[in-house]
C-alpha cells in the first residue's frame, strides 16, 4: 500500500558527537506521528544504534604479504585485534578478486570461518588455482567482515608472486 518509502534521519552535533562518544542511540516515533502519501504510519518505528569508538583494525593473512609462493589456492586471514568477526550480511564472492595488472584472474570461492582460531580469522578458496608465474594482487573490499558487531573491516590488499618453479615459500 505504501510501496517503498524512506525516512532519512541525520543526527548532528558538536563535540557530543565526537569519534569519542560511545554508547546507544535511540529512536521512537509513536504509530500516527508520521504521514506517508498523505495516510498516518500504521506502526511504532523504534531504533536503536550501538555508538562505538571507531579502532584501527590490523589484519595478518597466510601466506605472508610480499611472498613468492608455488601456488595460490587460499589464504588465511585473521583480525587479531578483535574480540569477533563475522562475514558482512551483504557480502558476496566478488568483494574477493585476484589480479593480474588490471585484469581479475579469480574470486573468492568460499569463505569459511577458521574453528578455534586464536583470534577471529577466515579461510578464502579461491575459483581457481593460480599456477602461472606472475605478480598478483588480492583485493578485499572494505565492509566484507563486521568487526566486533560494529566495525566495517578495512580494504585490504595483498601482494604475491607465483613462481611454479620456487622450492616452497620464499620471502
Amino acid at each position: 500500500e505504501y510501496g517503498n518509502p524512506a525516512l532519512m534521519i541525520m543526527v548532528a552535533g558538536g563535540a557530543a558527537f565526537d569519534k569519542s562518544t560511545t554508547g546507544t542511540l535511540s529512536i521512537s516515533i509513536p504509530a500516527g506521528a508520521l504521514t506517508i502519501s498523505g495516510k498516518p504510519n500504521p506502526e511504532a518505528i523504534e531504533y536503536t544504534w550501538q555508538v562505538i569508538e571507531e579502532k584501527e583494525y590490523t589484519w595478518n593473512v597466510t601466506p605472508a604479504d610480499g611472498l613468492t609462493v608455488k601456488t595460490l589456492s587460499e589464504i588465511t586471514l585473521e583480525f587479531p585485534d578483535a574480540e569477533t568477526a563475522t562475514l558482512s550480511e551483504y557480502f558476496n564472492n566478488g568483494w574477493v578478486s585476484v589480479k593480474q595488472g588490471y585484469s581479475i584472474i579469480a574470486r573468492a570461492d568460499k569463505v569459511e570461518t577458521v574453528a578455534d582460531s586464536e583470534h577471529p580469522a577466515f579461510r578464502i578458496t579461491l575459483t581457481e588455482t593460480i599456477e602461472a608465474k606472475g605478480d598478483y594482487t588480492v583485493e578485499i573490499f572494505n565492509g566484507s567482515f563486521t568487526l566486533d558487531g560494529a566495525q566495517s573491516s578495512p580494504a585490504i590488499r595483498i601482494s604475491y608472486t607465483v613462481d611454479p618453479d620456487c622450492l616452497g615459500i620464499n620471502g
